[in-house]
């Protein structure tokens, strides 16, 4: 398939969109490049509650290349999740559904923090006590 020739729906021009408007929702697009191994997506985005993400970008129309595909089915036979975006479109909906899911992920990390521990009779602490290994 030829090379896109509008600029607003290059790859360059998507991972510049998608680096503004990561930060924008207050997470990181950090590139990723392996010089050992290729194929990898070229982006993760991280996400708050620890949520991690991986991003192909991909021109106008394009598809993921045969070894680009088989490396996204390892990352989420890992468990990884792996999206590819050819359109702006297609990147606001992939930050609208990670932001709603890390924000679910930070919500059960804060209530699982406020929640009161109960502890076996006579196994508290004293105050400046050294963990036990």
């Amino acid at each position: 398939m030829p090379k896109t020739k509008h600029s607003e729906e290059s790859e360059k021009s998507l991972e510049r969109y998608l680096t503004e408007r990561a930060k924008a929702c207050g997470c990181r697009s950090l590139k990723y490049y392996n010089p050992v191994s290729t194929g990898w997506p070229d982006r993760i985005v991280l996400f708050g509650g620890g949520l991690v993400v991986w991003v192909e970008l991909k021109s106008k129309g394009e598809r993921p290349k045969p070894l680009q595909s088989h490396r996204h089915a390892c990352l989420r036979e890992l468990g990884h999740r792996v999206y590819t975006c050819d359109t702006k479109a297609k990147i606001d909906r992939m930050l609208i559904i990670e932001t709603n899911r890390a924000g679910k992920l930070r919500s059960l990390m804060w209530r699982s923090s406020t929640e009161p521990r109960h502890e076996e009779p006579g196994t508290r602490k004293r105050k400046g006590a050294a963990d036990e290994v």
